[in-house]
């Protein structure tokens, strides 16, 4: 059985250990260049595109939980016009529990896919403290953290030409898969054309390629994914996966009839390569040389233009740490996704107190180690963080991991944030009342799934 929530935070803070933020102390950060939220810029709208997420190629594990998840979202997307529409739209995201024990989550925004680990939901207490995690990670996708840069790099002459300089690289990037992807799908048309020739004027070769893609069809229903995607498209022939099948597991007579289809696929397979090797015409196999040739050569200026992508990069994160200093150049990003996140949040009605929810754990058990009582508020954990520094006249510390330590982002929304856009948050923080939607599913059903599903594992 799982402890109360809060009737011992030192084995809650065992779960934090994984948590990314974890610092070692609150002590004197270094001068740096900071992110200034505009209240109301809550999305960055860039030339490189995202992908939509297709919800339906997730497979739910826990589809309370993903239900619970997705009609957060559509409530956070319903407040927020602005920002989540068109291209950042809700139905263009996926929101998926992740089944880890990491106390985290996480945002892929060039994929449009979040991830909220099991345990915020099994520890959260209220939709509004889910909600917090949530908006941040939104905000990720929103400020197109994958391709973003800092603004104050845009500010800067030798900043601007290495931006310009790494865009140029990554757009002759793109153009080069897309004449990959083109000279594919010419190969793959001159193949089926092949097939189609070589079928009607060699009976066996048509009977062969018919029972392969048969037995591909098969074999598909038997370990429940698709089997013909396998290689190039460099024959007129099917292709399968079936000899890389992993049959531990199986039943007895599963295993035996993929052996079985194994061996058939074999011997279709060396009929239909003989007929096709000695009856392809030589215009025929020089177009497949050609082609060969052609994949070779747009493989190489791909590998050497990743390489020289690389390489970009790493000065722009050089020219970034000049300007802003290591701690801004690290984390930016997640501050921004806290204040952004915090504008969305508000918006979509949630009282303030729930978004530092895990920013106030994470500072009063990791990083401040106290692990006597319930959870502070977030003024008593930021005056415990203020405390406990080393130096009482230098600010809290930032850090230079991949994340601001937990107690100088309470500083940065309570102190900055807040105070930056008092008259902005003012009527927001007045309207602000949701603890918890209405309607099913609720996150307590959310929880009672997980609970049953740890209880079958654990029998």
């Amino acid at each position: 059985m799982k402890p109360n929530r809060w009737s011992s935070l030192a084995w809650y803070g065992a779960w934090l250990v994984t948590l990314i933020v974890v610092t070692t102390a609150c002590k004197p950060r270094q001068s740096a260049s900071e992110v200034k939220h505009v209240f109301g810029a809550t999305r960055r709208d860039l030339d490189e595109p995202s992908t939509p997420c297709d919800a339906s190629s997730y497979k739910s594990k826990f589809p309370v939980a993903d239900a619970y998840l997705r009609k957060l979202t559509a409530h956070i997307a319903a407040r927020n016009p602005n920002t989540l529409s068109g291209v950042f739209s809700a139905d263009r995201l996926c929101v998926d529990l992740h089944d880890t024990d990491e106390f985290n989550a996480r945002a892929m925004s060039r994929f449009m896919l979040v991830m909220i680990n099991r345990p915020i939901l099994e520890f959260a207490a209220s939709d509004a403290e889910v909600a917090s995690v949530l908006t941040h990670e939104l905000a990720h996708v929103t400020m197109r953290h994958d391709s973003a840069v800092h603004p104050d790099l845009m500010k800067d002459a030798a900043g601007q030409k290495l931006v310009a300089e790494e865009a140029s690289l990554a757009a002759d990037g793109r153009a080069l898969r897309a004449a990959r992807e083109k000279l594919a799908a010419e190969e793959r048309a001159h193949h089926q054309a092949e097939r189609v020739r070589l079928s009607a004027a060699h009976p066996d070769f048509g009977k062969a390629v018919a029972r392969m893609d048969q037995i591909n069809a098969e074999g598909a229903k038997l370990v429940g994914r698709e089997l013909s995607d396998f290689g190039p498209a460099n024959t007129p022939y099917p292709m399968s996966q079936l000899t890389f099948i992993d049959t531990d597991g199986m039943d007895a007579a599963a295993k035996r009839r993929i052996d079985a289809l194994r061996d058939e696929f074999s011997k279709a397979s060396d009929l239909a390569r003989d007929v096709a090797w000695k009856a392809r015409p030589k215009e025929a196999r020089d177009a497949e040389s050609k082609f060969f040739d052609q994949t070779i050569e747009l493989s190489k200026r791909e590998s050497d233009n990743l390489r020289a992508l690389t390489d970009q990069r790493a000065k722009v994160e050089k020219r970034t740490i000049e300007l802003l200093g290591a701690e801004a150049a690290a984390n930016w990003m997640e501050a921004e996704a806290d204040e952004v996140g915090y504008e969305l949040y508000l918006r979509a009605g949630f009282v303030g107190e729930g978004f530092t929810w895990i920013n106030r754990v994470v500072a009063q058990i990791v990083e401040l180690k106290n692990t006597d009582g319930g959870l502070m508020s977030a003024d008593q954990v930021l005056e415990a963080c203020m405390k406990a520094r080393v130096d009482q006249k230098a600010p809290i510390a930032r850090g230079a991991g991949d994340h601001p330590t937990s107690c100088w982002r309470l500083a940065d929304i309570r102190l900055k944030e807040d105070e930056d856009h008092k008259a902005d948050y003012a009527p927001l923080k007045a309207a602000a009342s949701l603890e918890n939607l209405p309607g099913s599913p609720t996150l307590a059903e959310a929880k009672k799934e997980l609970e049953s599903a740890a209880a079958l594992i654990s029998r």
